[in-house]
Formats: structure tokens, sequence, C-alpha cells
């Protein structure tokens, strides 16, 4: 190991189907210095059995059997042994170019970023990919943002890119970095705390990342653990407020009224008690209607002020009104 080794995190759960390709995507990168770390979390197919023949024919890939927690601790648990000066992660599902190493570490030595994020393909699993694609990179693909810019992006136009695999990482970034026990919108509690702790992120205009939308993939179904969604927003405007950043709270605020009415909806489609999930978080929800929609009147009708508003002061009452008022 020397000083430009990189770690690639691979969180692994029942992916026996996908794990191959992915897997051997990494053992090909064209920038060979870099340690595959596989987090097995207590698979239960052949996961587990594919991750140690790997580890028995190639001496750079590292596996660490554990029992199922989540993505989100078996990403903690590789954040524990990570003793290289660079991260990658690449999810279990999905595979990467063989470039793609190579062509982060080097967009990362030419800016000096302390994050470079390539752009993805989207594939579906009928789809063949090609992953010795030849990809091209010059300097023009790459946009460089400081760490209030990114933060800008983030909060008003969400990028750049929220999750966080896919992207290389100078491990410095990850300090004090936690995942949450959760099985969905993992990213979306850690991408701002990131970003805080970046000093430049570089965006790579090239699609080296490949993401599988598969039947199995964690985000597709609607479940009540959606609510995660709701409270890693708040999280993001207690941070970044507490951070110095409260010019961006009424975006927030107004993407997280927007986000709770979703939620509320999609849960009383799916036979859900959303008002039991959500009340908690009402104080958020009113601020949400007094600073969000303040700044946003023009963009709404007086029906929809009227909804709004009553959806912060009573489920119950946003029900009826959403019924009466036309």
């Amino acid at each position: 190991m020397n000083d430009k080794t990189i770690t690639v995190m691979t969180p692994v759960y029942n992916m026996g189907k996908y794990l191959d390709l992915c897997i051997l995507s990494i053992l090909k990168q064209t920038y060979e210095n870099f340690i595959l770390l596989l987090i097995d979390d207590g698979s239960s197919d052949i996961s587990s059995a594919l991750c140690d023949r790997y580890a028995a024919i190639d001496p750079r890939v590292v596996v660490i059997h554990t029992v199922n927690q989540g993505q989100g601790e078996a990403r903690n648990t590789a954040l524990k042994f990570i003793v290289t000066p660079y991260v990658a992660m690449v999810d279990s599902d999905d595979c990467v170019n063989i470039r793609f190493l190579e062509h982060l570490i080097n967009a990362m030595d030419e800016t000096g970023a302390d994050i470079v994020c390539p752009s993805f393909l989207d594939f579906q699993d009928e789809n063949e990919i090609d992953i010795e694609e030849k990809i091209d990179i010059s300097g023009k693909n790459v946009v460089c943002y400081s760490r209030d810019q990114a933060i800008k992006e983030l909060c008003l136009n969400y990028r750049p890119n929220i999750v966080t695999p896919q992207k290389l990482y100078k491990s410095k970034v990850l300090f004090n970095i936690r995942y949450a026990k959760i099985g969905v919108n993992i990213d979306e509690w850690v991408i701002h705390r990131l970003m805080l702790n970046c000093e430049k992120f570089a965006v790579l205009d090239k699609k080296i990342y490949y993401y599988r939308k598969s039947a199995e993939g964690m985000t597709r179904n609607f479940s009540a653990k959606k609510i995660s969604g709701v409270q890693a927003l708040i999280d993001r405007i207690n941070c970044l407020e507490s951070a110095g950043y409260s010019e961006y709270l009424p975006a927030l605020y107004s993407k997280l009224h927007d986000l709770a009415i979703l939620f509320y909806s999609r849960c009383k489609t799916n036979g859900i008690n959303g008002a039991k999930l959500l009340k908690p978080y009402k104080k958020y929800l009113i601020k949400a209607f007094s600073i969000g929609i303040k700044h946003r009147k023009d963009l709404y009708c007086r029906r929809e002020m009227i909804l709004h508003w009553s959806f912060g002061v009573n489920f119950a009452l946003y029900g009826i009104l959403s019924k009466v008022i036309k």
C-alpha cells in the first residue's frame, strides 16, 4: 500500500445474481492500486461464498462477514477498516467501467478536489453493459464547486448527485460520517455532512458508473420506512443551519413541506397511518409553511395555500379541506 491506494467499499447482501459482474468490473480496473473491501452483511444466498472465492484468488480482496444489520450499518463497518488515503464506493448490484478508478483519481489530482463524482448510466437487468468501453476524458469534462457552491446546488437544485456510492473521496472527508441504521434513504442523511467536510467538489461529466435498475433494488417499494426521507431532510436543515447556511432554509423547508405531503398521500394510498408517523415532526411542518411557503407564495393559488397551511396545523383538517375546496 502507498499514498495513492484506494479502498473500494462494497456492502453485500443477497446479491449473488449480480455480484460476479460487480466484482469483476472492479478487479479489472486499469488503476490497479486498490483494496476491494467486501462487507458481507449476513447474506443467506451464494453471496458469502462468492466473496470468499474472490478473496482466495486475488490478494486485493478483503472480506468481512457480519450478521445482517442493513446497508447503513454495513457501510459503517467498512468505514472502521479504512486505512487508505482514498475511498470509492460501489454498490453490489451495480458495476463500473474498467477505467472508473483511473479517471476519478486523475480528476482528483488535476482539480485538488476532495470528492469527485462521475455521471452514471442506468441499465435494466435484461440489458448488457460493456464495462470495457473506452471512454476518453478531457479537462473540459470536469466542473469544480467550492464547498459553498456545492451546498448551494444541493439545497436549491438537488445537485450534485446525492448518492454516496459512485464517488471517489479523500478519506479525511469521511471522518465522523455514520450512516443511519434504517435501510432506506441512507445517502440523504450523510451527503450534506460530506459536503461540509470537503473544500472542493468535482463533477466528471462522463458515464463511468453503471446503476442497475432491478426488481431487487432497495428503493422500489413504498413502506413506512420512507419516513426516513423526511427525517433526513430535517437533519439537513438542522445541520446546515448550525453550519451557518441559513440562507438556504426557505428552499429546504419548502422541499420538506412538499416531501411530507407526498409521503402522507402515499401512506394513505397504501393503508399506512401517515399522520401518526409525521406527528413527531409537526413543529417542522408548521415552520415549513411559515418559512418555505412565504418565499414561494407567488407559485401557489389560494386553494394550494389553504391546503398547505392546513397540513401543518391538522392532518385531519387537511384531509377534509382537500376534498371540499375546489
